[in-house]
């Protein structure tokens, strides 16, 4: 076969692929988890007109400068109204786009066909790929995952060619996808790491000549600090550190192991070295680390691709504070990050396979590479099927993690407000042995009880969410006095 009917008939397959395995979440609608926020709720998108369009593009949502995202929600809404399954089918043909642009550049990095098809079938059905594919809210992680693996290629093609119309569109694509969400700022340091990868060495030419998206990421990044502030000073250097390095870990965790998937990956506990959530996470990298240096002396490929894993990841180390809360992880961040990881991986498997005979080499490689993609995609079909409601998605985060005190509290306030009130309540209990600091926790359970008949131990838990509550200690003070009288403290 000619090589380009070859990658023809391969990117093919990788789009049947990934349709196979995300079809059946078109009929998922959207979820009270930001898609509120940013879609059905929002005014700059259901109120469409040219102050809408300004706004896009001199506000946060809320904490974000993602204008393009917010111009693409504006244009389906504007076409078809708010039909989930537009919303959907869009985030769709965007991962399948981003799945045949990582093909096309592994392709032109690796020079491997094998290597390029298998590493970009796994990232386009790997369920950790899932959220960012079957949530709308993460439609700002695919557009602009699209912009930067387009620039990327570009920027190849610019190397091979020398055109000056590449770097061009290399250098818009970039803005573009700046546009759609700030977190791709380190694409002028992956281009420095592609050219040492290629060239063997780093040349200062060749540093300054990135200057162009430099500039873009500075005035970008010093936007994303205006909206990320109240975020980045909620921790400390040390505590922002010590998660970091536990996400780090915990996401290659789960490209390796793809179980117990969650909406939130909630923390709550002090952020200290010697506790084990920690520590452990500190000794494993600290062994990749090592491990990692010692195959770095065989192949050039192990520090690039954990030096692109590492680069992606970084943006999501300044995003753990959000409300008050700590979320050491979310899928989606690892998004552009596997890609660094993935092709190890495969690379891998065809290097262990080279102890076999000659004409088994390659059939067990692809059997093996096959079946962890088939393995991938049905945990990942299951996976985009939880998307489907709130609810689902509150109830799978319980089932990987029982103890996450959001996943129980706002599970059981979304039940007590279609008055399942049995389940509600045992929902709202667990949220309250997890953390009985949360006054929103006692309130909400001291509802649910009133609503069940339970009047006595409805007013004990509204009394202690007025006793947890700072400013409302006058309140407390009377009810406990009441409560007291009543023989009921």
């Amino acid at each position: 076969m000619r090589p380009w009917l070859t990658d023809r008939l391969l990117a093919l397959i990788l789009a049947g692929a990934v349709l196979a395995v995300y079809a059946a979440s078109l009929s998922n609608g959207f979820v009270n988890w930001d898609d509120g926020i940013l879609v059905y709720g929002n005014p700059i998108i259901t109120d469409f007109s040219l102050d809408a369009v300004r706004k896009a593009f001199t506000t946060f949502d809320p904490e974000l400068y993602v204008p393009f995202t917010l111009l693409s929600y504006q244009l389906e809404h504007l076409l078809f109204g708010l039909n989930p399954f537009v919303y959907h089918f869009d985030n769709l043909l965007l991962h399948l786009l981003n799945t045949l642009l990582a093909f096309w550049l592994l392709l032109k990095l690796t020079g491997r066909r094998e290597v390029a098809f298998f590493a970009a079938l796994l990232f386009g059905v790997h369920p950790l790929n899932t959220e960012t594919v079957a949530w709308v809210s993460a439609r700002k992680d695919l557009l602009s995952g699209a912009f930067f693996l387009g620039s990327v290629v570009a920027y190849m093609s610019y190397r091979e060619r020398k055109t000056i119309a590449l770097k061009v569109w290399s250098i818009l694509l970039f803005l573009f996808g700046l546009l759609a969400k700030v977190s791709i700022a380190v694409l002028p340091v992956v281009l420095i790491l592609i050219d040492g990868m290629r060239d063997g060495h780093l040349s200062v030419r060749k540093i300054v000549a990135k200057w162009p998206y430099f500039l873009l990421s500075i005035i970008f990044g010093v936007v994303a600090i205006v909206g990320k502030e109240h975020n980045i000073i909620g921790l400390n250097v040390w505590q922002i550190a010590l998660i970091s390095v536990k996400s780090t870990v915990f996401y290659l965790g789960k490209l390796v192991w793809p179980v117990k998937f969650s909406v939130f990956y909630h923390y709550v506990g002090p952020i200290v070295i010697s506790a084990s959530t920690f520590f452990v996470p500190l000794i494993i990298l600290g062994l990749i680390v090592i491990v990692a240096g010692l195959l770095a002396r065989r192949t050039k490929w192990v520090p690039f691709g954990a030096l692109w894993y590492l680069l992606l990841l970084a943006p999501s180390f300044v995003t753990f504070y959000k409300g008050g809360e700590i979320f050491y992880a979310s899928d989606r961040y690892a998004y552009l990050a596997s890609i660094g990881i993935i092709p190890l991986v495969v690379m891998a498997v065809f290097r262990l396979a080279e102890g076999l005979k000659a004409n088994w080499r390659f059939t067990v490689s692809c059997g093996v590479l096959c079946m962890a993609a088939v393995g991938a995609g049905a945990l990942a079909y299951a996976q985009s099927l939880t998307w489907g409601s709130t609810e689902q998605i509150y109830r799978r985060a319980i089932a990987s993690y029982p103890d996450t005190f959001i996943a129980q509290h706002n599970l059981g306030f979304l039940l007590l407000d279609v008055s399942k009130l049995d389940e509600s309540i045992e929902h709202l209990q667990r949220a309250v042995e997890i953390d009985p600091s949360r006054a929103l926790a006692h309130a909400n359970l001291g509802i649910a009880y009133g609503k069940k008949g339970m009047y006595d131990e409805g007013l004990r838990e509204l009394y202690l969410s007025l006793k947890l509550d700072p400013s409302r200690q006058e309140e407390a003070k009377k009810w406990e006095e009441i409560l007291q009288e009543k023989g009921m403290l």
